[in-house]
């Protein structure tokens, strides 16, 4: 059976990506997966592929850059085609890995392919480095800072982020960035902030008082979980790197089955993020795809050299659910529910919650106070 990946880095390449799934079924390719993602995120459509193939079975693709982002990538993929008893076809360059031929001309383009990107971002680092000297480059225009002006306006009116940055056309991040670099005003207008020792916000600031508007660091509180914005978080290995920018959703205890495996322990915590809201730093991180508790699939993002599991998501709603292990100081998050609790261990007690259910999210019964 020919299994067919298509891909573009954005969803404005829309002739490439329609040219591509014309090539792959004119190929004879049954069945086809694509997605619109760029090089560096997580490709969820590839592993899909990959995990659907069988043996005997042909991984066929338009062309090399399409499937992997660099030699090494693209040699782990082939791995992954030759367990299953499968094999690779890239149309442009006529090459099939299931031949010797094929596997050492698909190695040695793949070489000289990152070589020649490589090559390429060196020249543009240098010609931005001297038209920097010259004073001729000032990079892209700032579209949100350019905003800033109208961002805190509607933010005076009582307009929230979300509403700002739909009117603006910008990135609701960009909006909560606008409006704390705008000082002391902005930086309360940002999470909607009262005075210090107020009960939605909290300041760490020695020189706040109770009628002071304080520009420093902030905690933002929601019930009894306070949380400093922005946050990062990392892998154990240091290879990923991510930033929270925004509120947390929820915080909850976790004991399903597959959190107490994740974990390694009695149970696992959930720190409920939008997506927009998560912003990804430094790094590559893999995912694969399980079942719930519930039978629902369950997107997986993790370390490939640690193996340390990042956040799940994003769900229906399009949120992710960041495993707050991962915080460089997850000391600062108290827990308000408890979810799966007919898989509690019995004697397992967690003070302070102010729910618990007996399996996930308030549309399940109650269970009795922990």
């Amino acid at each position: 059976m020919l299994i067919g990946y298509a891909r573009t880095s954005t969803l404005d390449q829309t002739a490439g990506f329609e040219a591509q799934l014309t090539e792959l079924k004119q190929a004879g390719c049954e069945k086809v997966f694509s997605e619109q993602v760029s090089s560096v995120a997580p490709r969820a459509q590839l592993d899909a592929a990959l995990e659907y193939i069988r043996e005997g079975d042909v991984l066929v693709v338009s062309k090399l850059d399409r499937p992997a982002r660099s030699t090494q990538h693209l040699l782990e993929i082939v791995e992954r085609v030759k367990r299953k008893g499968a094999h690779l076809q890239i149309i442009n360059l006529g090459i099939d890995t299931s031949t010797a031929t094929g596997k050492l001309l698909l190695t040695m383009i793949a070489a000289i392919g990152q070589f020649e990107r490589e090559m390429m971002l060196e020249r543009q680092r240098e010609g931005i480095a001297k038209a920097k000297s010259d004073g001729k480059y000032k990079g892209r225009a700032p579209t949100a800072r350019a905003k800033a002006a109208q961002a805190r306006s509607l933010k005076d009116e009582g307009v929230g982020a979300t509403e700002i940055a739909r009117r603006l056309k910008i990135g609701r991040a960009s909006v909560y960035r606008v409006l704390t670099a705008a000082g002391p005003s902005g930086a309360n207008l940002t999470l909607g902030a009262r005075a210090c020792g107020g009960d939605d916000v909290v300041r760490i600031s020695s020189e706040c008082t109770s009628s002071e508007r304080c520009p420093q660091r902030r905690i933002r509180r929601r019930g009894n979980m306070p949380f400093v914005i922005p946050s990062e978080g990392g892998c154990q290995c240091g290879e990923i790197r991510y930033r929270l920018i925004g509120e947390p959703i929820l915080l909850a205890v976790c004991h399903c089955t597959d959190c107490k495996h994740q974990s390694g322990s009695a149970f696992g915590m959930s720190l409920r993020m939008r997506k927009a809201d998560v912003e990804l730093l430094q790094g590559a991180p893999k995912q694969w795809t399980t079942r719930s508790d519930n039978g629902n699939p369950k997107i997986c993002v993790f370390c490939s050299s640690c193996g340390t599991r990042l956040w799940h998501g994003p769900g229906p709603l399009g949120n992710l659910s960041v495993k707050p292990g991962t915080l460089d100081d997850p000391s600062q998050l108290a827990p308000r529910y408890e979810g799966w609790t007919k898989r509690k261990l019995p004697w397992l007690r967690i003070e302070g919650l102010e729910a618990s259910f007996e399996e996930q999210g308030s549309s399940h019964r109650p269970a009795s106070a922990s």
